[in-house]
Parts: C-alpha cells; structure tokens; sequence
C-alpha cells in the first residue's frame, strides 16, 4: 500500500484553527516593532517584529532572485540610529483574515522612496512578519505603471493550478524558489514550493467545478504586489496573500501565507460529541502504514492525531467515528476489540479508504 500525500500534507500543512479574530492591533504591533527596530538600529526590536525563519527577497542586477535571511538581514542594522527629523514614521495600511495577512509600509526617506510588502502570520499568540519584499525609487520619480493584467494572469496560473492539479499552471504561477507558509501554535510551518507543488501530480478532483476563485485585491507598487484571493471550496475554505514580483516581462509568486477552514458546506450535520477521558482512552496509541508512525492522543479533551509534533484534532460523531475538524468530510474510523482500537481506518472524501494498524 503506497502512503498518500494528502495525509503529509494534512499533517505537515494544516494551520492550527483560531477562532476568528481580526486582531489588527496585534499585527500593527509587529510592524511598529520593524519600524521601531529600524529607526533605533535595535535588533532586539526587530526579532519582535520577524520570525527568526523569515526573510526577505529580491531581484538581482541579472534578473535572479535574491534571499537574505532575517538574522543576516537585521545585524546590518545594529546601532544604526536614524535621524527622526530626517526619517519620518512610515505610513501603514494592514488587510488581515483570521490568522494571515499583509502589510503595506510606506517609507520617505531623504534619498529613497521605500514601499515594503510584509508578509504576516499569527504564529502561536503573536503576529510575525514572514517575509518581505519591497520596491525603492528616487524621491519625484515617475511612478512604474500599473500592470494589473499581468498579476492577473500569473494569480489566474495559480487558480487553474490549485482547481485542476494542473502541473504546467503550477509551474507558471510560481518561482521555483518560493515557499508556502501558514502558522500553528508551535510555530510558522514553510514548505518549499516544490515540496507543496507535489499535489499537481495527483488526479484531478471530481469537485474540481465546484472550487470557486476570486481576486479579492491586488497591491502593486512597482514590479512588487501583493494579490489576496479567496478559494472557496465544498471542503475548505482558503484565504491566500501572494507576495509577487515581475522578473523580465512575467509576473510570479514568490511567497505564498495563507489561513484555511472548513468550508460552510462540510459543515453541514457535523457532530462534536463530548466523550469522557475513559471513552476516549481506547483510541489512544500509536498507529503505523508505510513505515510512518501516527500517535492518537488527547488534546484540549478532544481526540487528536499525531505525526512529527504536527496535530489534526479530530471530532466525535457516534460509533467509534471522527470527523477531521479542519476538513469534516474526511473521516477517521476506528475498530474496537475486546475494548481497545486495533486499527484505524481513513476515509478522505473521493478517495478509497486507508487501513492503519495499531502497534502498541
């Protein structure tokens, strides 16, 4: 039995779910930190305001991309006071959704016009900047123009390539080198582009019509933009902010932060049983396919499956069956004997089902 990706990706990619808060003071207060840490040369500032695993992109002089991680990034700035007389406070514009979003910094210094793009996600209980991109002119320079046509179409590769697994869309919409990023309590899970793409080579979804796209706005400031678009699907729902930059004539995402939760739809007749820890107690234990080992554990008094510090919470339904709390239509089922579960068994929607035996 060859081991299914979507179970990786369930437990590798899956945000922690929040309940829904817009917590925009939070968020400015990250991005005061990297103005703060700036301003006063303060890298302890700075690490407030960035993930440590962050970082910040741009185009060389050939035409390449160019990363610099965070720490390298902010030891240049060390004791390096800025003159507030002569380095006004940056203008700020944040759009949030739930745990994921994107800030918009406006810097007028003496010699350089500075418009930052920060990547932001609630990682644990605190907004962190997960990465940054940014365009720079001359102060009275004429403005780059808009080119919202081509976003469009690189955002439109990305929308073909998540409905359809369409592996050339894929290709298309993103650079090779960038990264898929969504937060858990742990910290900020980052998949390398490649790594994420490996969907594209799965079947097409028989819900593939049902996926519904949307731009719900594009940022561009020069050859840097950001597009934040919903996806709303009959099983989840997704929220994306594409950071992209224009590399020759084509525009392509370089950085994807994203939050997802169950659609309304899988929602739909979704039980949350209350059980006690004596009836949750013979599911517990560890569960192996393909050399994998999966832990079934409690957590916040629910059920929840385990593989490599990553949870799925899971929710009861009656009859030793759970629904997958992030995705409801997928179910885990497990068989009791003799009063302990001996295996259990995945049920992911449109797919055949996966038996997973216990081995404690």
């Amino acid at each position: 039995m060859s081991f299914k990706p979507w179970l990786v990706a369930a437990l590798v990619l899956l945000p922690t779910y929040f309940p829904r808060q817009y917590d925009e003071a939070g968020a400015r207060r990250a991005v005061q930190a990297y103005l703060d840490g700036m301003s006063h040369g303060d890298t302890t500032a700075l690490f407030r305001a960035f993930d440590r695993n962050g970082f910040l992109d741009f185009v060389k002089p050939d035409g390449t991309l160019a990363r610099l991680p965070v720490p390298e990034w902010a030891a240049t700035w060390a004791g390096k006071s800025l003159d507030p007389a002569h380095y006004p406070p940056g203008r700020i514009k944040i759009d949030l959704h739930d745990n994921a979003g994107y800030a918009r910094v406006e810097l007028n210094w003496p010699k350089t016009r500075y418009v930052d793009y920060l990547a932001l996600l609630r990682v644990g209980k605190e907004w962190k900047i997960v990465s940054k991109i940014w365009h720079q002119e001359a102060p009275g320079a004429q403005p780059i123009p808009s080119d919202e046509a081509g976003i469009k179409v690189a955002v439109q590769a990305y929308f073909d390539a998540v409905t359809n697994n369409d592996r050339v869309a894929t290709m298309r919409a993103f650079h090779p080198e960038s990264f898929v990023m969504t937060s858990r309590e742990s910290g900020l899970s980052r998949a390398p582009f490649q790594q994420w793409a490996n969907f594209s080579s799965q079947p097409k979804s028989t819900e593939a019509s049902q996926r519904k796209s949307k731009i719900v706005l594009i940022d561009q400031t020069g050859e840097r933009a950001v597009a934040k678009v919903d996806l709303d699907w009959p099983d989840v729902h997704y929220v994306d902010y594409l950071s992209l930059m224009k590399f020759g004539k084509e525009w392509r995402i370089i950085n994807k932060a994203w939050f997802g939760e169950p659609s309304r739809q899988s929602q739909a007749g979704v039980q949350d049983v209350s059980l006690t820890a004596a009836q949750l107690q013979p599911y517990l234990g560890k569960y192996v396919i393909d050399g994998r080992t999966f832990e079934v554990i409690v957590n916040a008094g629910h059920l929840a499956m385990q593989m490599g510090g990553q949870k799925l919470d899971l929710l009861a339904q009656g009859n030793h069956e759970f629904a997958v709390a992030m995705s409801p239509r997928d179910r885990i089922v497990f068989t009791i004997l003799n009063g302990k579960a001996t295996q259990l068994e995945m049920r992911q929607f449109g797919r055949p089902p996966i038996a997973i035996k216990r081995t404690d």
